[in-house]
């Protein structure tokens, strides 16, 4: 399945959502992502990201994460939410551009990832590792 312009949710690699409202910013995350083996339907707006996740979720396709960003003009709890319950086991991580004591209770009390940017991607190495461990899970147990 087609989610946006050269990501096919296949079974080859393990596959994120990644909803970034920068585009220079979220193409630099896409190529940071297909550089660790893992594809990213990218898109730049939250209402395209939703609208792509129910695609997905209607087809039942698989996203073996989220990767999102989190401003305090356009909050994304909703989508993060639908995502969480869709795929309980999947890791999300969410990029935020200030320090909010909310977002970080919620975060925490959901075991998401919370990152501030500006930030290493070094330290998305442990998200990156836990996608790929559910995508291995997951392919698993699609072959047994």
């Amino acid at each position: 399945m087609e989610l946006n312009r050269g990501c096919v949710v296949t079974e080859s690699i393990p596959c994120v959502l990644l909803a970034e409202e920068n585009g220079e910013f979220g193409s630099a995350m896409a190529a940071w992502l297909a550089e660790h083996d893992i594809g990213a339907a990218y898109k730049n707006s939250l209402s395209d990201a939703a609208t792509i996740l129910r695609d997905a979720i209607f087809t039942n396709a698989m996203f073996d994460g989220l990767l999102i960003s989190f401003n305090s003009r356009n909050p994304s709890y909703r989508l993060i939410t639908e995502f969480g319950n869709e795929f309980p086991d999947r890791p999300i991580a969410v990029l935020a551009e200030e320090e909010d004591k909310r977002l970080q209770t919620w975060a925490g009390a959901r075991d998401i990832m919370l990152l501030k940017k500006p930030f290493e991607l070094a330290e998305l190495d442990l998200w990156a590792a836990r996608v790929k461990s559910v995508y291995k899970r997951r392919s698993a147990r699609r072959i047994a």
